[in-house]
């Protein structure tokens, strides 16, 4: 879904982040986009392969002290379901979403309601 052509018809300056499935983003083309200016940083939190291939192109440019993509991409293990406590939080954070849903009160963290709506 994300490649070198989505992210060429995206505004300037977006900032990428992934936190849903790795092959949803072509890890070539984050570094493309990091050394042309189109995009200014990333977030990944999954990549295809886990673990990555030593010769993957964003954890070559990133363990790269001299590239930008060293400085401005962070790169995080999706992990957190793994431990114990993660697997509580999510249980009781799911929970909670759906408590407050059914109870017509406002959902927490939502990114994408208007500025008028959030109240949490």
């Amino acid at each position: 879904m994300i490649n070198d052509r989505t992210l060429a018809r995206t505004r300037r300056s977006p900032i990428l982040l992934n936190t849903a499935r790795g092959g949803l983003v072509e890890t070539e083309a984050i570094v493309s986009a990091i050394e042309s200016g189109q995009l200014p940083s990333a977030g990944i939190d999954v990549l295809p392969m886990q673990p990555p291939p030593s010769d993957d192109p964003l954890i070559t440019a990133w363990r790269n002290p001299d590239h930008i993509a060293h400085h401005w991409v962070i790169i995080n293990t999706h992990s957190a379901s793994y431990s114990e406590q993660g697997l509580i939080d999510m249980r009781i954070k799911g929970a909670e979403a759906c408590r407050r849903a059914l109870l017509g009160l406002p959902l927490r963290m939502v990114v994408n309601q208007p500025e008028s709506v959030r109240s949490c």
